[in-house]
């Protein structure tokens, strides 16, 4: 009974599914604004990741860089004169 009951599930998911995806109105629409600005919206969301990413692997290069000075005896902001 089971069985029969998750390929009913499944066939409905197939049938209703599509519909709504053809339902999305950005995605169909022919007006040149809109399509830009969804191409935009898209490009901006796509590299923002890789943007976090980079900011945080700089960051901890520099964290590495003034640990490696700090641990050699440089200090990274001088010192006033004696």
């Amino acid at each position: 009974m089971h069985s029969l009951q998750a390929r009913m599930m499944a066939v409905v998911a197939l049938v209703v599914v599509p519909a709504a995806a053809l339902a999305c109105p950005s995605c169909v629409n022919t007006q040149e604004e809109n399509r830009v600005a969804y191409l935009v919206t898209t490009a901006f969301l796509s590299l923002l990741p890789l943007a976090m990413m980079g900011g945080i692997g700089y960051w901890l290069w520099r964290s590495a860089r003034a640990a490696a000075r700090a641990s050699a005896g440089e200090h990274t902001t001088p010192l006033p004169p004696p």
